[in-house]
């Protein structure tokens, strides 16, 4: 398991952790999609897309054994958002754009694709809508780009307002992006390994509500 890189951005005794949105921590190396429906159907529709050769529901508490290409698909108690997580470091194929604008054209709802970096210090999010139509983009590298027709505001120039700005999408969007390298080790597991999937670092049990895993 990945040690905590650095001090909780969240405070969380001053509210429960089904009230939390935006981004829980960008002090990590993460890349997840997002997508607003129950996890029931994220799940379906994500082994669907990936064809996956196993599907496992429900298993908190379990141990499970990654493939090369193995996800997290996780629901928050309280969360209207979906979240699917690689658990291998260096998969075959990683999480993109055109998985997340299949998945939403799939889904026929939102889905986020959103990846960060602090190592490299990248940070990029896209919301495609239900017909998986691209509404809004933020790009942050040496440059920064963006693109929206949901909000009425500009990104702000490259610099101390650039991570606040993505935070506020997420926030705008009723959704959380947690840590997930941090809190569930997705990305740090090898193939082969096998991990009991639950809570790790300061997530309570009770936050999660269920957790599936997809191996394709």
């Amino acid at each position: 398991m990945a040690k905590k890189q650095a001090k909780k951005s969240i405070k969380r005794k001053s509210f429960s952790y089904a009230d939390i949105r935006g981004v829980e921590e960008f002090n990590t190396n993460d890349i997840q999609m997002l997508a607003n429906a129950p996890i029931d159907t994220v799940t379906a529709a994500w082994a669907k897309q990936t064809r996956a050769k196993q599907v496992l529901r429900n298993v908190v508490g379990q141990s499970v054994t990654a493939s090369k290409s193995s996800y997290l698909v996780i629901q928050l108690t309280g969360h209207p958002w979906t979240i699917i997580a690689q658990c291998v470091r260096n998969p075959p194929k990683t999480l993109d754009e055109k998985d997340a604008k299949t998945l939403a054209k799939a889904m026929k709802t939102k889905v986020i694709f959103f990846s960060e970096s602090d190592t490299a210090g990248y940070c990029e999010y896209e919301l495609f809508d239900a017909a998986g139509k691209s509404r809004e983009l933020f790009r942050m590298y040496n440059e920064m780009e963006f693109r929206s027709d949901v909000r009425g505001r500009k990104a702000p120039p490259l610099g101390p307002l650039s991570l606040p700005f993505v935070d506020d999408f997420f926030r705008s969007q009723d959704a959380f992006a947690p840590a997930c390298s941090i809190e569930f080790s997705a990305g740090h597991m090898r193939p082969g390994d096998q991990l009991e999937l639950k809570q790790w670092d300061q997530i309570p049990a009770d936050a999660i509500a269920q957790i599936d895993f997809v191996t394709s």
